[in-house]
């Protein structure tokens, strides 16, 4: 299963799948961490990182999808059809896309596929095409 070209890009220049709604990227889960909840209380959260192959971009699972990341569905290295996203800007201006829909795509191919770069070092915050200048590859937390 291949991965869209350029879709961390246009995710992250959106606002959400419902500026488009035939666009659902596949994308490749390229760290999977589960988030300490400073409150204690409330449902477990986990934080991702997608990745077309060329770019990345930081990310959470919302809490509907916790169950797709118990049973492995969603799991490091997986391919994921996103159905359903919102991208939200913190107040550190850092953006965050939160994943509210996604299935499985193909099997888990057990590696992370290309180099990808973090798409916030890019250039023109993700405007352009191709990898960034400077040639290595930001490496995720």
């Amino acid at each position: 299963m291949s991965l869209t070209p350029n879709s961390v890009s246009s995710m992250f220049r959106m606002a959400g799948s419902a500026d488009n709604p035939s666009f659902a990227p596949t994308v490749q889960v390229i760290h999977l961490k589960k988030i300490d909840n400073k409150g204690g209380g409330g449902e477990e959260r986990w934080k991702v990182i997608l990745s077309d192959g060329t770019h990345f971009l930081q990310g959470m699972c919302a809490t509907q999808l916790n169950s797709l990341v118990h049973t492995g569905v969603i799991s490091q290295h997986c391919i994921l059809r996103v159905n359903e996203f919102i991208v939200n800007t913190m107040g550190s201006g850092q953006k965050i896309c939160i994943l509210l829909g996604a299935e499985q795509t193909g099997p888990n191919p057990g590696d992370r596929i290309g180099s990808p770069v973090d798409i916030t070092k890019v250039p023109g915050g993700g405007a352009a095409q191709g990898s960034a200048a400077g040639g290595g590859a930001a490496q995720p937390m």
